[in-house]
């Protein structure tokens, strides 16, 4: 299997929704039982002689074996060490019996993935859990409750197939003219606003500039000086809990004065290191945070908590993948049907590496734009170049739209609380031009619950200055994650 971290780390939408399938008993079935599950693999029932799929702990388990060899793997058995191994192509899953995680290699580098239920061993056989399987070899996962069988679908092969002897030389001109920006040093200055609405009442305006240096992909900082208005709180809560402004005001120990604030904020950044650092300044006294202090966050712990790997990340967004981008539209779908799952991610794999080939644009004179539909809606990417075919700029829209059902929320309870939402309608553009102007703004509205604004406008430009990334001496210096806690802890005395 070709670039899995690639796809892994395109695919997260993946990992939530195989989380959810499986951690909302998708799968489950009584516990313990050896029942009458049945496993699809690509359109085609497969046969188990010796040992059959089994259900425990809410979730179903597969012969380890039988799943991989039919995949095409080859599997392998370190008895001394209880590990079970399968390697297809250049990449290798590994995982030890009663152990809560597995390991993926590829290309000789090893990333550790976190499972929540763990593999067991019964006859002689080793069981693994359905998403293991899915997330180590690429595959799309499904459920069909009537027929009571997990479906299964090497879309990894799909995609190789489908990818073969196309060109998607646009996008990865795209990627070249973005990656420029990640080379040398460059210097950044934005305005930007901010406006934000709950139950149908601001509860944030905020307007403000921003500036910043940048290193390569390795080093930054930033300034952002903000002026925040937060009043509107006051009425929201009025709304909330009947109270009045007054007794509102009183019961917080806050004034309206005490939500209008000019903050800023200083972060330093040193991804070689994997440390940011970020010092705010404004905040109300009683927020928790000590004067002149920094919040530190290891982001390779951050990463490692959800089994990725920072300089991979940071490596993998610099560079185009066709089959990541297709693998992260296909991760979308969600199979209930057994009959019909294989040709349904076959077509979904199709039409998502169509949209992203060469054909896929129109040209006019010196512009080509690609019109992709998705399944929450429309992006359109234009691209404009130069006489010798480069990429100088870019217009990138999107309109989305999301039902607020697919999120697990109740709409008929919020009807109830006299708030109408029934979908999250979702607009972005961003573009950047041959002088490196950039523009953004950002659209979210859902009904009376919420609704969303932010625009920023900035300039990208080269610099002989470099950022600084690491703290004054003699700083105080107090860890991110610590900070919440404290802070959450204050707030329930």
């Amino acid at each position: 299997m070709k670039n899995w971290k690639k796809r892994a780390l395109s695919g997260l939408s993946c990992a939530a929704l195989l989380t959810g399938l499986l951690g909302t008993g998708a799968f489950a079935a009584e516990a313990g039982t050896a029942s009458a599950i049945g496993v699809e693999l690509n359109g085609q029932a497969m046969t188990f002689t010796d040992a059959v799929p089994e259900a425990d702990q809410g979730r179903t388990f597969l012969p380890f074996r039988a799943v991989f060899e039919a995949l095409g793997a080859e599997v392998g058995y370190d008895n001394a060490t209880k590990t079970v191994s399968a390697t297809r192509g250049d990449t290798t899953v590994s995982m030890v019996v009663g152990e809560t995680q597995a390991t993926v290699t590829e290309n000789g580098v090893t990333t550790t993935l976190p499972m929540d239920v763990a593999a067991y061993a019964k006859n002689n056989r080793t069981y693994v859990p359905v998403r293991f399987a899915a997330q180590a070899l690429g595959c799309t996962v499904g459920w069909d409750n009537t027929a009571k069988t997990v479906i299964l679908v090497d879309t990894q092969t799909l995609i190789d197939e489908a990818v073969q002897d196309k060109s998607f030389s646009l996008l990865e001109k795209y990627m070249a003219y973005s990656n420029q920006f990640n080379e040398g040093n460059w210097s950044m200055t934005a305005e930007m606003s901010m406006l934000m609405s709950m139950m149908a009442t601001e509860v944030l305006n905020m307007s403000g500039s921003v500036t910043g240096i940048t290193a390569d992909t390795s080093a930054g900082e930033m300034t952002m000086e903000l002026n925040m208005d937060m009043s509107g709180l006051i009425a929201l809560l009025t709304q909330m809990t009947g109270l009045t402004e007054e007794e509102v005001l009183a019961d917080s120990n806050l004034t309206a004065d005490d939500l209008k604030m000019d903050v800023t904020m200083e972060m330093r950044m040193d991804l070689e290191g994997g440390m940011l650092y970020l010092l705010i300044s404004g905040l109300p006294e009683d927020s928790g945070l000590p004067a002149d202090t920094w919040l530190s966050m290891d982001l390779n712990e951050v990463m490692a908590q959800a089994g990725l790997d920072l300089d991979q990340l940071m490596s993998l967004s610099q560079s185009f993948d066709p089959a990541a981008a297709a693998a992260a539209q296909v991760s979308l779908l969600n199979l209930t049907d057994a009959d019909t799952a294989y040709q349904t991610v076959t077509d979904a794999v199709n039409a998502a590496v169509a949209a992203l080939t060469d054909d896929a644009f129109t040209q006019d004179g010196l512009v080509y734009t690609n019109e992709m539909d998705t399944e929450l809606g429309t992006v359109v990417l234009t691209l404009t170049t130069n006489t010798t075919g480069e990429v100088v700029g870019y217009e990138m829209t999107a309109d989305l739209s999301i039902d607020l059902a697919d999120l697990g929320v109740d709409t008929s309870s919020l009807a109830a609380l006299g708030l109408s939402a029934d979908t999250i309608e979702l607009t972005m553009e961003t573009s950047m031009d041959a002088e490196h102007a950039m523009t953004a703004a950002v659209t979210m509205d859902a009904g009376t619950l919420v609704s969303f604004t932010m625009t920023m406008n900035g300039q990208y430009s080269e610099t002989d200055e470099t950022p600084e990334t690491t703290l004054p001496a003699g700083a105080n210096v107090v860890d991110y994650y610590e900070w919440l806690a404290t802070s959450a802890a204050a707030a329930q005395v």
